[in-house]
This record gives C-alpha cells, sequence and structure tokens, in this order.
C-alpha cells in the first residue's frame, strides 16, 4: 500500500532527527531553504524522486526504507553518530561513512540479483562476556587459535587481514578518523557487516586494527555498531579483542 505525503514527511523528520541533523543543516546540503524542508516533512510539499535520493543518502539508508509499510526510526549511521559525536563532525569522514554504506548497499543489491549468498562466511563464536581482564585475554587467545585453524593458516604470520575479511564476506573500509578511534565494526541488514580502519594510522596500526575488529565480528556480532577508542582500551570486550589480534597476527609458535 503507498504511503502518503504526511506519512513520508514523517518518516523524513524521524530519519533527520535519528542522526542529530537540523533542518537547517539539512536543507544547506540539499540547496533548499529550511522552510522548504519543512513543508516537506508536514508533508505539504511534495517530494521528488531526486530529492528523496539524496535524503536516504544524507540519512544513510535505502531510499526503499521510506516506501515500505513498515518504518525503523533508527539505522546503523544514526545510532553511530548520535552516540560519537566527534565522528558525526568529521564532515568528510561522515560523508566518507555515507559513501561506504551506499557501495555497501549497492553491493548486497547485486548480490541479490545474481542470487549469491547474502551471509558472511564468518562464524560466530557464542562466548559469554568476560568477567574479568584474565578471562578476556584466554577468550581472546582462544578464538584467534581456532579461527587460525579454520581458516588453514598454519603458524605463519598473516600479511594482509584485510584480504581476509573480504574473502569471508566482510566488507573492508579505510577512512580519515578522529585519532583516538583505530576502527569500527558496522552491521545492519542492507550491508551486512562491514569494517572500518583509521586511515591516518600507521600500516602496522591498521593491519592490527583488521585483525581487533575481525575480533568484534566474531565475538560481538549482537551490536549494532562497535568504535575501538584508545581511551576505551581497559574494558573488557577491547581487552579480548586486542588479545585476539596479537595472537591471531603471530601466534605464539609462530
Amino acid at each position: 500500500m503507498a504511503i502518503t505525503a504526511r506519512e513520508l514527511g514523517k518518516r523524513l523528520k524521524q530519519a533527520r532527527e535519528a542522526c542529530g541533523m537540523t533542518q537547517e543543516m539539512v536543507a544547506n546540503k540539499l540547496g533548499i531553504s529550511r522552510s522548504t524542508l519543512a513543508q516537506m516533512e508536514l508533508g505539504n510539499r511534495a517530494v521528488t524522486s531526486l530529492e528523496l535520493s539524496k535524503l536516504a543518502y544524507l540519512y544513510g539508508r535505502d531510499i526503499g526504507s521510506f516506501l515500505r509499510e513498515g518504518f525503523e526510526e533508527e539505522d546503523v549511521l544514526s545510532v553511530l553518530f548520535r552516540a560519537e559525536l566527534d565522528i558525526a563532525e568529521m564532515e568528510e569522514t561522515a560523508d566518507a561513512l555515507r559513501k561506504s554504506l551506499a557501495v555497501g548497499r549497492e553491493l548486497r543489491n547485486l548480490e541479490s540479483l545474481l542470487e549469491l549468498s547474502k551471509e558472511p562466511r564468518v562464524p560466530v563464536y557464542p562466548l559469554a562476556p568476560p568477567k574479568n581482564k584474565w578471562e578476556a585475554i584466554s577468550q581472546g587467545e582462544k578464538v584467534a587459535l581456532e579461527e587460525r585453524r579454520r581458516l588453514g593458516l598454519g603458524d605463519a604470520p598473516i600479511p594482509d587481514v584485510a584480504e581476509v575479511l573480504e574473502s569471508q564476506g566482510v566488507a573492508t573500509v579505510q577512512l580519515d578518523l578522529p585519532e583516538d578511534v583505530s576502527g569500527l565494526t558496522l552491521r545492519s541488514p542492507d550491508i551486512g557487516i562491514m569494517v572500518v580502519v583509521n586511515s591516518a594510522h600507521h600500516y602496522y596500526r591498521r593491519r592490527f586494527s583488521f585483525a581487533h575488529e575481525y575480533a568484534h565480528v566474531l565475538l560481538d556480532r549482537e551490536l549494532v555498531k562497535i568504535v575501538s577508542r584508545s581511551s576505551r582500551r581497559e574494558e573488557l570486550l577491547e581487552v579480548r579483542a586486542n588479545a585476539f589480534a596479537a595472537a591471531f597476527l603471530m601466534p605464539r609458535k609462530g
């Protein structure tokens, strides 16, 4: 059933507010007046297909999400922007994330047209959250060795962790992020799983960050978004991911 102009306007407003954007910010991005956007959100002015496409991109959504019978107010980008304000305020980074999500969405659509599997090939290790630092390290190292065994990697070092992730159906992106952020893991039904690492960091740190985020993919799949920050390195999930990364990149035997 087709939605009304008023319902579409309501959804556009919900999506904008979920991303923490004002009407003035969005209007400037679209090259229209704030009052015009306000009328669109009230359902008093028709929204063209081009405008809807631009708004969907700006809010990090699939254009079809605004036209379906059910509508989710929050999505992966809005959750990220609301929780991590410094990332949302970095205009180039925020736009690069929008582009990455749009590309990820198109890849999933292409997979669907070609009748390829949409599900990532990485397993889920259903471990309970660690209760202390020792348990976090133990879990991380154990899963790293098991994952190396599953992939048939032996004890040799891994030169390209991003390639390993891609081979398992996880999209990888390198973007300029705040210095404190080493990487992100994002998950949504329309893009699957995407790992982003900080392109401003040294090559070896980025290599470690890919392995760190791989741990979150394997162990923390239920979370919509994970932001790995230096300021959070003492949190047990981050300790576990660091232990995994170290053991995955170079096991003790290696």
